[in-house]
């Protein structure tokens, strides 16, 4: 192999430098490559996880409205049956208030009576004669 040997050293050479040349181009190529394509997957996860993230946080918002929405009510509720609570305990302190006059008087009134019947009473006198009240004069 004597022939062709500086040749052969040449196609070596060549192959080597040639070679590594075209392995980086190729290496380049492929880690772009895939970097783009990586790159891309991560900003279409990125994109996906903020979407994910604010429709947790819109479904969050909508939750704490309805649920002031209905602690509101509640409160609302519950203030409308204290005061209609409010209201009867009014009603019916004056309705026993008035039956309370009412009795008062009642009582006031029969005792004034039995007063005045018996003062009646003391105040007649039998006739010895007859047996007929008569009343004094």
């Amino acid at each position: 192999m004597r022939c062709g040997e500086s040749e052969f050293r040449f196609i070596e050479r060549s192959g080597l430098y040639f070679g590594l040349l075209l392995g980086f181009i190729q290496a380049a190529i492929v880690v772009l490559w895939f970097y783009s394509l990586t790159m891309a997957m991560l900003t279409m996860d990125m994109l996906t996880m903020t979407m994910l993230t604010m429709a947790m946080l819109t479904m969050t918002m909508l939750t704490m409205t309805m649920l002031t929405m209905t602690m509101l009510t509640m409160a609302m509720l519950t203030m409308t049956m204290l005061t209609m609570t409010m209201l009867t305990m009014a009603m019916l302190t004056m309705t026993m208030l008035t039956m309370t006059m009412l009795t008062m008087t009642m009582l006031t009134t029969a005792m004034l009576t039995m007063a005045m019947l018996t003062m009646a009473m003391l105040t007649m006198a039998w006739s010895p004669a007859g047996g007929h009240l008569v009343l004094p004069q």
